[in-house]
């Protein structure tokens, strides 16, 4: 039985899919403009393709939050 958590498999996926083809192209910058998901795991696997926690977006009960303010309360 092989444990394999679901924000390892979602990052090996974006990094092979979207990051490698646009370093083949020569295309060294930032490949992720924003990032959105609607989970922590979601949020941990687009910070290890290197998107910074400050264009990445958690999306739960219909409200926005970002990584890069600190929260009023």
């Amino acid at each position: 039985l092989v444990s394999y958590q679901t924000h390892h498999f979602k990052a090996e996926i974006l990094w092979t899919n979207v990051v490698e083809p646009f370093r083949k192209a020569g295309l060294t910058n930032e490949v992720f403009q924003a990032a959105f998901g609607n989970t922590e795991m979601d949020v941990q696997a687009y910070n290890m393709v290197a998107v910074p926690l400050s264009r990445i977006y958690l999306i739960k009960n219909s409200k926005i939050h970002s990584f890069d303010k600190h929260e009023d309360n």
